[in-house]
């Protein structure tokens, strides 16, 4: 037996997708000037954080299994919704600006941005965080990463609420914007 499988042709455009996107990702936050204060570390980081790279790492185990069975089809969806999610996290942080965090924090500068993405959702990071897990299980044509997804989303509402608990106490204004806006999908929720 080899030590080395054969790798799934696959494997390498749901590769480049992935640091693709998540160059994009990484850029934005570090271009954002914003300070931090607060602890990033708290539990409901960890509620994102943890099914963001397992969102990514499962399907890539099902492509190196062979479980992963992409389509045309499925890779033109994820690779559109894997975009959506760059432009959403891209947009939201730029918008936000010096307000942005990765902690559930206020700080002296900041202020409430309701124009923009913001006038529509409270979330848009959020939202793009969903978009991403589905793209790439999709693009993979992945099965059981499904199961992961549906965690990261759980993860993502956890945060959400817990962010809104926050900025509802810390952060002016932001009870009235809460009665004007939804959190992730306009209309709905």
């Amino acid at each position: 037996m080899s030590l080395f499988m054969p790798i799934e042709p696959g494997i390498w455009p749901y590769v480049l997708l992935a640091v693709a996107y998540t160059v994009v990702d990484r850029a934005v936050f570090a271009a954002s000037a914003a300070p931090t204060t607060r602890n990033r570390q708290e539990w409901t980081y960890w509620a994102v954080t943890i099914p963001y790279y397992a969102c990514i790492v499962c399907p890539l185990l099902e492509l190196a299994t062979g479980l992963g069975v992409p389509t045309a089809a499925g890779m033109a969806g994820g690779a559109a919704l894997v975009a959506a999610a760059a432009w959403l996290r891209w947009t939201g942080v730029k918008q936000l600006g010096r307000s942005f965090s990765a902690a559930v924090e206020t700080h002296r500068e900041h202020a409430l941005v309701d124009t923009g993405l913001y006038r529509v959702i409270r979330h848009p990071l959020y939202l793009g965080l969903a978009l991403l897990y589905a793209g790439l299980a999709l693009f993979a044509g992945a099965r059981l990463s499904w199961i992961v997804i549906v965690l990261g989303w759980a993860g993502i509402g956890v945060r959400i609420i817990a962010e809104e608990r926050w900025l509802s106490a810390h952060l002016p204004g932001y009870q009235a914007y809460m009665q004007r806006t939804k959190r992730l999908i306009p209309g709905v929720w």
